[in-house]
């Protein structure tokens, strides 16, 4: 549970499958303030939901978080067979279209398919297998772009995880000499041209003098 949506893992006994499902709450977009009720105080709310198949039985979910919640949140699936995955929120939006329309299209919104479908690229511990997975936790840093996931079980798996790739750090290559020597030429230009318009003042002064 996490904001105004709420993400769950099942086994569906009919279907023979696992699968998980997503439910996100709204409110009215324009809410009687006339109508009240002293069983239902609060105004009313409406529910849209969707479910996916899920490729493989989870044992434990989380949720990213971040220091100011301005990054977009993703899940945390860990899988029976010991991997973690990372999964998009717009991966479990209840509102993926069947056939686009261009309203659709302007809020990026993905088709609909109805298996979850994960990326080899989603899964953070690459290679490892954690045994016996009970819990994650999840904490925030100094930086917007990255959280924290603790794994814990019978092996424990610790690791940084940036679901909107690190938007606010330099890449290890960025060249910090040559925005130093872009800096020092400013200021030197600076320098040289309050000279300029010092001395410039002063020769009109010494005019108005003579």
């Amino acid at each position: 549970l996490a904001e105004n949506w709420l993400v769950y893992h099942f086994y569906c006994y009919k279907q023979r499958r696992y699968e998980t499902a997503v439910v996100e709450f709204y409110l009215p977009s324009s809410p009687n303030s006339t109508e009240f009720s002293s069983l239902y105080p609060h105004t009313p709310t409406f529910s849209i939901q969707q479910a996916y198949i899920s490729t493989s039985p989870l044992s434990a979910m989380s949720v990213t978080t971040t220091l100011k919640s301005i990054t977009n949140r993703a899940l945390l699936f860990a899988e029976s067979s010991g991997r973690i995955a990372v999964v998009p929120k717009s991966l479990l939006d209840p509102r993926r279209p069947t056939v686009p329309t261009a309203e659709d299209r302007a809020e990026q919104l993905i088709p609909y398919t109805p298996q979850l479908m994960l990326s080899p690229l989603a899964y953070i511990t690459y290679n490892n297998t954690l045994l016996d997975i009970r819990g994650m936790v999840t904490s925030v840093t100094g930086l917007e772009s990255t959280s924290l996931l603790f794994v814990y079980g019978t092996d424990i798996f610790f690791t940084r995880v940036t679901p909107a790739k690190t938007f606010d750090m330099l890449n290890e290559d960025f060249d910090y000499y040559l925005i130093g020597a872009v800096l020092l030429g400013l200021c030197l230009a600076t320098i040289a041209t309050q000279a300029l318009a010092e001395n410039k003042a002063l020769n009109k002064k010494m005019e108005v003098i003579f």
